[in-house]
């Protein structure tokens, strides 16, 4: 259930002269600080827990989410929910080492930010506006009822691709990493750059486990790398572009 839903599915009225064309959800700054590049206006960059102690999950870190979207109704919202409790890693060593009430617990967690997510997906769709969620393509999240019933939308595209292909490497070794992604958004533009960028490396790839000089793989793998960032804002721009947002 979710804790706090806009009233209905009508367009909220803004109230700031201040309107943002992209906000992020679930993440540190990765599109938004380059948006000026793109002619684009970055709005919030929403972490899961973030320096300022939002926690979005609690109620209050979630309303503040919505007050955002009320006041600066942004255009685009980049959802990335975290995944670690939907990877097949957790499945078969991470559920064992953390004891089944725990886990059970925190798999709890992740659907109820994964239900926000979807929830707030759904919203953008209402309301005309656009959505970018992005999970690793093997998590078990695609299985889950809300991410279902949106990616079965008319007017949303499912986009699998590989990270290296946009510059994904490990730090020191720089050895290209594979993470197949998905993504689903309700933007053609987005989804006619991605879908089918699959791997066509001719050298050994390195797997997301363990660490490299210190630095946590999986991790260091939640930031988009460069090129992925650009790739995502070109589309955002031109899907902005081309579309008229009443």
């Amino acid at each position: 259930m979710s804790d706090y839903i806009p009233d209905g599915d009508a367009v909220m009225e803004i109230e700031s002269d201040d309107q943002v064309d992209v906000s992020e959800l679930f993440s540190r700054p990765r599109l938004v600080p380059l948006c000026p590049a793109f002619h684009l206006i970055g709005g919030a960059s929403f972490d899961f827990k973030d320096d300022s102690e939002l926690d979005l999950g609690t109620v209050n870190g979630r309303t503040s989410v919505w007050e955002h979207i009320r006041l600066y109704q942004p255009k685009v919202i980049i959802l990335s929910p975290p995944c670690t409790l939907f990877s097949q890693l957790m499945k078969m060593w991470g559920r064992k080492s953390m004891g089944e009430e725990t886990y059970e617990k925190r798999l709890r967690e992740a659907r109820r930010l994964l239900q926000f997510a979807t929830e707030i997906a759904a919203f953008q769709i209402a309301n005309n506006r656009f959505f970018i969620f992005e999970h690793p393509d093997g998590a078990s999240s695609w299985a889950e009822d809300c991410l279902i019933a949106i990616a079965e939308e008319p007017q949303v595209f499912v986009s699998r691709f590989d990270q290296c292909v946009y510059g994904l490497k490990s730090p020191y070794t720089e050895e290209p990493i594979r993470k197949r992604t998905r993504l689903l958004s309700n933007m053609p533009e987005v989804h006619q750059i991605f879908h089918g960028s699959f791997c066509q490396c001719d050298v050994p790839h390195r797997r997301i486990e363990g660490s490299e000089g210190g630095v946590q793989l999986s991790s260091y793998c939640e930031t988009y790398p460069p090129d992925m960032v650009n790739a995502l804002l070109s589309g955002i721009q031109a899907a902005i572009g081309v579309h008229i947002l009443d």
